[in-house]
């Protein structure tokens, strides 16, 4: 699913990932300088949340439900949200903001 932001909005979506380790993505053209913020809730959920560059070599990840990173290149970024394998049905919520 592609997501299109701008710069100074923030975005919600949300959804819920299956027992044993399920994953989804979301692709955003994101642009050089840009500072993005990706909150997962609920806070306490067994959450990861990744960003990478189309090509692999940008890679970010969420630490304690918060991921926030200055963007070195303008390009297509993948952002997943997983849970760990042991994890069971989980609900998420992602808020991305774009600064």
């Amino acid at each position: 699913e592609r997501l299109e932001l701008a710069a100074g909005e923030t975005e919600a979506v949300s959804g819920t990932l299956e027992p044993g380790g399920d994953l989804v993505n979301y692709l955003v053209l994101l642009e050089a300088g840009q500072t993005v913020t990706v909150d997962a809730l609920p806070a306490e959920a067994p959450l990861n949340v990744y960003l990478q560059s189309e090509d692999g070599i940008d890679f970010f990840f969420a630490t304690e439900g918060r991921l926030e990173e200055t963007i070195p290149r303008t390009l297509d970024y993948l952002l997943t949200v997983s849970t760990p394998n042991a994890a069971g049905e989980t609900a998420y919520e992602l808020r991305i903001t774009i600064d």
